[in-house]
């Protein structure tokens, strides 16, 4: 089985492909040696993403977006330039691969894509207003494209993460406290999204062929 990683560098992504027996392929900005093979691209723009899908060489079972971009925000000060750009990281850029990847004919029948998303996306939470708006958009889109691409036999779900214990994310966790002296620790306590939990789930994803339009929650379990 051949599974696509989309943003293949970040932390959960590489430590989640470690656990998995399957041929885990990436697209990156940084080289990997966990992967089978890595196809790198230095921007995300749409004319090096069409040069890079055109050097991919084999086709995939499944497909897991990883890409994604965490700033804290709110709308009360709303900057445009910084919500498109979340927006585009989160959104905009993970729908053109999709799209390029199918129109070039490198996905399989019968295969699944899938957008690896947030809890933050029906969580209010003070400080993350682009990013659960950008969360937001991607799993109501995973409903559409269920739709769009299903008498093509392409399947879409969301995964949806609570509090991934990282060194990126406890980082975000520990500015957050100090800029808002809020006590969302005592929420988290020392409840995390394990690895295991993810990868768990990225199995079951891929073995089931009839999972379409899901989002699949996962929240913190302590472990």
């Amino acid at each position: 089985m051949n599974i696509l990683f989309v943003g293949a560098s970040s932390e959960i992504a590489s430590n989640v492909s470690k656990k998995l027996n399957f041929n885990i392929y990436g697209i990156s900005r940084k080289k990997n040696s966990k992967y089978k093979k890595i196809y790198l691209i230095k921007d995300y723009n749409k004319s090096k993403i069409n040069s890079l899908i055109k050097k991919i060489d084999v086709k995939f079972d499944n497909v897991f977006i990883f890409n994604g971009k965490y700033n804290q925000s709110l709308l009360k000060f709303f900057d445009i330039k910084e919500f498109n750009s979340t927006l585009n990281a989160n959104f905009f850029i993970p729908i053109i691969i999709i799209n390029k990847l199918i129109s070039m004919n490198k996905i399989r029948e019968k295969s699944s894509i899938n957008f690896i998303s947030s809890e933050a996306s029906s969580k209010p939470d003070l400080g993350n207003a682009y990013y659960s708006i950008s969360k937001n958009v991607v799993n109501f889109s995973v409903k559409i494209l269920s739709k769009e691409y299903e008498k093509k036999g392409i399947r879409f779900n969301s995964i949806s993460l609570g509090f991934v214990k990282t060194k990126f994310a406890t980082n975000i966790l520990e500015n957050y406290l100090k800029k808002h002296q809020s006590k969302i620790m005592s929420k988290h306590g020392k409840k995390f999204v394990s690895i295991g939990d993810i990868v768990k789930i990225i199995k079951k994803i891929c073995l089931n062929k009839k999972f379409n339009g899901r989002n699949f929650v996962l929240k913190q379990s302590g472990r």
